[in-house]
Formats: C-alpha cells, structure tokens, sequence
C-alpha cells in the first residue's frame, strides 16, 4: 500500500489511510528531508510509484535552483513548535515531475506531532498549471491590449469591483490628466463632467447586469482642460471569478468639435433654405397673382375699350340734345349727365393703364443681358431640382424691345418649363442670330413674318413636352393643360403677343417626352435688305448633286424641297427614318442625307446618321431641330457629332450648311 513505510508508528496512524487516498498530493517528510509518505495523489501528480520514491530525498521533486531555498524554509519550519492537525504557510512553488517537466504548484507544509512523540513535515500540494496558465494567458493579452491601445492613442482600465482599485494603462494617464498607473474609483469619478457624473454611475452600475456598455460623457483634467470621452465597458472575470470591469478610453473632443460645427452649419443652412423657402413661396404666389392679374388685364382691357366706344355714343348723343333742349332743369339734367360720361371715361383710361394697352416702351436692348439679369431670380424660384444653363451668343445683334417684357416672357416660360419637370430637369436658354428669307416667310410656319434678320430668345426644358392637339392650341388664349387655380392659359398668348407687337413672331417645337422649346424671335435694330436671288449664285450646286430629304412634317419638308430644287439640287424625300434606310438599301446613289432629328417611326436623326455613316460611308449628313444647338447636341447622348442647322433658317444659312457639310464630310 502507498501510505506503508518503515518510519516507526506512521504505518499505524489513525490518519495514514485518508491520507493515502486524499485527492490533492501528500508527501511527508523526516527530519532528514527523506520522503517517509508518498500518497495516491502525489503519484498521479509526480507520476512516480509510492515504492520508488518513499526513502528518497524530498529535493527529487523540487527543481535543483529551488534545493537551497526550500532548505532554508524546512529548517526554518522544524525548529519551530510542533502543531498536530495545524495547516502551515501556503506558498506558490515550481516542483518537478518524473519526467523532468517543471509545473507551478500551490504548496502547504505543516509540522504535525505523532502520538509516539517524534514529528514529520507534512506537504499538502496541488497543481495549478491549467490556472497558472489561464493567468498567464490573461497577463499576455492584456498586455497585448495595452500595447494595442497604447499604438491606437487608446487607454484602458480595469477596475476591481470589491476594491474599488482602477488599473490605468494605455495612454489613460495622458487622457485623463493623471500622474500615474493606478487610481480609485472616487478619483476617476472626481473627473468626470458633474453633469455627466451621476449617468456615468448608473451605467457603470448596469454593467453587471448587462455585461456591456458603450457611453460618451465629459472630463475636467486637474489642469482644468475639458475633454469628450468614450468608453467601451465589459465585465470580466479573473482566475478566481471575482468580478473585473475592464473598459476602454478615446478622447473624442475633436470629433465632438467637428460635430457641433456641422450641427451649426446643419442649423445656418436649415434657417437659409428655410428663409428661401419662404421667399421661393412668395415669389411664385407673387407669379401666381401677376397671371391672374394678366388676365383680369386683358378681359378688363377688352370692356374698357367696347366701354369707350358705348361713352362716345352717349356722350355725343348727349351733347347734340343741348343744342335741341331748353330749359334750365333740362340743361341741368344733360350737364350731369355729360359730366358722368366724363367720369366714365376717366375710368376707362385707368382701366387701359391697368391693362397695359397702352404703347410699349422698347429700347435698344442686348438680350444677353436681359437673361443675366433674371437668372438669379429663376435659381431662386425654380429650386435645386431643376439645372439652369445658358448658351449665350456673343456676337448677339441688338434689338428695339421692352425690357421688361422680354425678362416677363423668360420668367412665364421659366414657370411653364417648372411645370412640366415635377421631378426636376434642365432649363436652357440661348440667344443666337437668325435670318428669316422670304420662302420661309411664304410657308405655313412663317405665320406672315417679314423677311430680314433677328435674335432668337430660346428657353427649352427637358420636361414631359406636348402632344400635337395640345401644341397646336399652345398660344391660344385662355387654354391651358394645368389644373383648376394653376393656370390663367395666358402666358404663351401673352408671349406670342408682344413678340408679334414688337415686330417679331414666336414658335414652339415640342415632342412628348422629348421637353419643349419657345423661341422668340425680334427684329434686330439695324434692319438689313433681304438677301437678293443673285446673292445665293456662289452657293449654287454646279455639279446637280443629289439629296435625300427625311422629315416627318410636310409642310416643312415641301419647303426643304423647294429651297434645295432652288440652289440646284436633285431631291427625294422619305417621312420617316425606317423609310430613308429602304430606300438607301435600294438606292444609294445620294450625295447627302437632309434629315430632321426627332421624328416619328421610332427613329431618330441621329439613329438614321449613324446607319448612314456606317452602311453608306461615302454619302454626307447634315442634321436640322427645332431645339436650340446646345440642346440638340445634348439629346445625341454619346452618338457621334453631326452637324446641326437650327430651324428656322435661310436659304443662304441652309446653302452655307450644304456646302460645309460637303466640303468637310
């Protein structure tokens, strides 16, 4: 049995049995440090047999740089009283195991007193390697934490919740204003903000319950600096499961100070779009009440004039009847009466004034500065939904026209083009020069203009356009597609009507989904002579080359013809795209392809000039719209750069076009 040995009188020790079978590792020793007990623990733990060690010298189990000291403690310990049943010191110790592997153990020894009256020591030892190492485990990461915060400007602390004892490491110290590596808690808390001080309490409170936490809260630094701290707390257990807040340290004061800034930008710029709503708001309710106001004008207008025409009669009448009547009550009577057609006709005048019937006030004028003028007012009054461009010619002749009625007509299409973008788009204006010949002025589109030369005012939009009934009625009085209380129906008729009371005319090109575009065309204040049949002769096609016409209007496309039969060239012409690749297929003996951009059969301009330049290399493309340049090359997207003649043109502009297009294709 393991707990037998020769030592007189321990063999027979009530105790000897329990011993031998205890859980932890017993060893006894004599006075001569000879191991007289080597129980079943002990040989589970050391891995030798209770037979080959007992009579050995106890430093078999103790590493050789440990024999000196463990020495000096047993003769320390044998010299003293004998205390049966009475545990000694508990000290942590390296012992050494059969096979040479060193292992950290937690060591009793005692003096026990045998009944025969000699003494043995008594070691108790258990081995803690898995907690020795867990601890060691713990020690290593936190200290690789440390570092980890020390390298991020990071800084930790662990606090004992039994002690009260905070660890401070990272740059806690710097953080916080402390001298030190260690702190209690009333002293960190002595930091905190004491607004702050009471909710960082009962957070760290819950941290037992919760087992995490994240809070931001205020610290003032013994050198009276304040900062924005943020903290990361979990609870955490050590080696013998007592209760460790650890948590982390950031100072955050520089982003708090980058918040609040952008908070009071956030809050400027709240106020200022606020502000400009407002004045947004009562600009357009200002828009609102001019249209209404336009259109009790023009119907004021209309019965102050049929008015004056009923005064004259009564009047008149009046006045022939004071020849014919005698009498002093009589003439009383018929000089009231006079007196109240004057009256009368007093308020038709003022009605006339309110309805600005009377002469426009026009002056020479570049347009160009007209739209600088109310661009400003169109980004306030549009909203950011909607991009504003304009295209602006320098070249741009001067006109003879009303000021006020040219930057009025802008802001009435600017409202329209709104409208129509509920979603927002693009706005563009351009000015431009424009000659108007006499075929043009001939057809059905010229409306009765007179030939000469102009500047074209264009404002397009990229809105949802007009179906052909509706644009047909655009410039009629009174109509209008927007809802009850939106609209008076009299922007564009009032548009149309000062261009044409300023000797000029207005157009409208639109296609539904495609936006829309108004030009207004003036008269330039330098009026030129029409250009004479004999200057176009330089322009003339002396080798009758060939052109195919693609336009889907034929009004339009029959004055094509007639001007390109004029300037000698042989025409043919398709209404459609899918109808010009037919007849190419089929023949393709043409020297230029004349097409419209936005046309019906589902292919545009631009489609057919790319078939054309792919399929037909060697045949010339010139392009017409109706949209400003700068729109029209928009609308090609990422096709190829063709050239664009802008409608209306000349005959000498649509000569000039051919010949570059020959000349350069």
């Amino acid at each position: 049995m393991a707990s037998e040995s020769s030592t007189p009188g321990l063999a027979d020790h009530r105790y000897a049995k329990i011993l031998a079978l205890a859980i932890d590792a017993i060893i006894c020793i004599d006075g001569n440090q000879r191991i007289v007990l080597f129980n079943n623990g002990a040989e589970a733990t050391f891995g030798f047999k209770a037979a080959d060690i007992i009579g050995r010298s106890i430093d078999t189990l103790i590493p050789a740089r440990f024999h000196a000291r463990h020495a000096q403690h047993v003769a320390t310990l044998a010299g003293g009283p004998p205390v049966a049943r009475h545990m000694g010191e508990r000290q942590a110790i390296y012992a050494l195991r059969k096979s040479g592997e060193e292992f950290p153990a937690e060591a009793t020894i005692s003096k026990i007193a045998l009944e025969d009256g000699s003494s043995l020591l008594t070691v108790v030892l258990r081995d803690i390697s898995e907690r020795f190492n867990a601890e060691t485990r713990r020690r290593q990461d936190a200290e690789k934490l440390r570092r980890a915060l020390s390298a991020g400007r990071l800084g930790g602390f662990e606090q004992d919740l039994a002690t009260g004892r905070m660890l401070l490491f990272g740059d806690t110290p710097g953080i916080l204003g402390l001298p030190g590596p260690e702190c209690g808690h009333a002293a960190f808390l002595d930091l905190v903000h004491a607004d702050d001080r009471g909710n960082l309490e009962d957070a760290m409170a819950t941290v037992p319950l919760t087992g995490a936490l994240e809070l931001e809260y205020r610290i003032r630094r013994p050198d009276g600096a304040c900062a924005w701290i943020r903290s990361i707390c979990m609870l955490v257990r050590d080696e013998r499961e007592r209760p460790h807040i650890f948590g982390t340290l950031q100072d955050i004061s520089a982003q708090k100070d980058i918040e609040h800034e952008l908070e009071r930008r956030v809050a400027e710029r709240t106020d200022a779009l606020q502000a400009e709503v407002r004045h947004r708001e009562e600009t357009q309710q200002q828009l609102v009440r001019a249209q209404r106001m336009e259109a009790f004008g023009q119907l004021t207008g209309g019965i102050a004039h049929d008015f004056n025409n009923l005064l004259t009669i009564v009047g008149g009448n009046l006045e022939l009847l004071q020849d014919q009547v005698i009498g002093e009550k009589p003439q009383r009577q018929l000089k009231r009466a006079l007196e109240a057609v004057g009256m009368g006709s007093r308020l038709t005048e003022r009605l006339l004034t309110f309805a600005r019937r009377g002469k426009l006030e026009p002056e020479v004028l570049n347009l160009n500065d007209q739209v600088v003028n109310v661009i400003d007012l169109l980004v306030r009054t549009l909203g950011e939904t909607i991009t504003i461009s304009s295209v602006l010619a320098p070249d741009l002749g001067r006109v003879l026209a009303d000021a006020s009625e040219v930057e009025n007509a802008i802001l009435n299409l600017a409202i329209n083009a709104r409208d129509a973008m509920p979603s927002g788009g693009t706005l563009m204006i351009e000015t431009a020069n424009a000659t108007v010949d006499g075929t043009f002025a001939a057809s059905p589109q010229g409306d009765a203009v007179a030939p000469g030369r102009y500047v074209r005012l264009s404002v397009a939009d990229s809105g949802s356009g007009m179906i052909p009934e509706v644009l047909a009625k655009a410039f009629e009085p009174f109509f209008t597609t927007k809802e009850h209380g939106r609209g008076t129906g009299l922007g564009l008729a009032t548009i149309y009507g000062f261009a044409r009371q300023s000797g000029g005319y207005a157009t409208i090109y639109s296609e539904p989904g495609l936006g829309t575009t108004v030009n207004i065309y003036l008269p330039r204040s330098e009026q030129a002579e029409p250009p004479r049949e004999d200057s176009l002769m330089h322009y003339l096609a002396a080798d009758n080359r060939r052109i195919l016409v693609v336009e889907d209007q034929p009004d339009v496309r029959e004055v094509a013809i007639e001007r390109l039969g004029k300037l000698g060239y042989r025409t043919c012409a398709c209404e459609s795209g899918p109808d010009a690749v037919a007849l190419l297929q089929e023949d393709p003996d043409f020297d230029l392809v004349f097409s419209d951009i936005l046309m019906a059969g589902g292919m545009s301009g631009y489609d057919l000039a790319v078939w054309v330049r792919t399929n037909r290399p060697a045949v010339k493309i010139l392009l017409t719209s109706g949209f400003p340049n700068e729109l029209a090359r928009q609308t090609a997207g990422k096709h190829e750069a063709f050239a664009v003649l802008q409608k209306p043109y000349a005959t000498a502009d649509l000569a000039a076009a051919l010949q570059e297009a020959f000349r350069s294709g």
